[in-house]
């Protein structure tokens, strides 16, 4: 498959992006958009150019995950903001190191 736009950076960065995502959640059951796009950038610069293509990763990868397109992976769906955040303080995590800074198991 080759995929390319005018640049070769922005959209088809997030392409790739989402591709390689889609594979990790479905092998290794887990997300990490953040550090991908990092080694990306370090392969070549540039690589998901703005906000919005980075958004528009997590959009496409939950919206893939609701409708059963990533095979061998179920949604769960997520959860309130308020079940949430009365998890993490019945935890004790907002003491914790922040889980955005590992990668997130689904």
């Amino acid at each position: 498959m080759v995929v390319h736009c005018s640049s070769g950076t922005g959209r088809t960065g997030t392409f790739i992006a989402i591709m390689v995502e889609m594979a990790r959640i479905k092998s290794e059951k887990l997300v990490d958009i953040f550090n991908n796009v990092q080694y990306m950038r370090k392969c070549r610069p540039m690589m998901v150019m703005n906000e919005n293509e980075y958004m528009f990763i997590h959009d496409a990868l939950a919206e893939a995950l609701k409708l059963g397109k990533i095979e061998g992976v179920a949604f769960a769906g997520p959860k309130s903001l308020e079940e949430t955040s009365s998890e993490r303080k019945s935890e004790g995590s907002f003491d914790k190191k922040n889980p955005a800074d590992e990668e997130t198991k689904l």
